[in-house]
């Protein structure tokens, strides 16, 4: 099943954007509450909760949302975000 993993990426109380990761889920799908491991965060976490999870009945998928991060936490620019999000493989959309 295709799960999709998003977060909200903000800096200081400013949301700047979305990064999403889609990935091939082999495993029993996540509650809400339950911690997942394994994605290659952005921001470095090892393990991160799931906040919402969502079925999509016409495509078969789901999508988790997992807990945002603040850029401004991580001291790095909205370029080496962007360098680092391609690199991880995950998907960067400005809001």
């Amino acid at each position: 099943m295709k799960l999709e993993f998003r977060q909200t990426v903000t800096c200081n109380h400013l949301t700047l954007a979305r990064v999403c990761k889609t990935i091939d889920w082999q495993q029993p799908l996540p509650r809400c509450g339950e911690y997942v491991t394994g994605l290659e965060t952005l921001d470095g976490e090892q393990e991160l909760q799931v906040h919402k999870l969502l079925h999509r009945t016409q495509d078969g998928s789901c999508l988790a949302e997992l807990p945002g991060f603040n850029i401004a936490q991580l001291r790095i620019s909205y370029r080496e975000l962007e360098q680092l999000a391609e690199k991880k493989g995950w998907t960067l959309q400005k809001l």
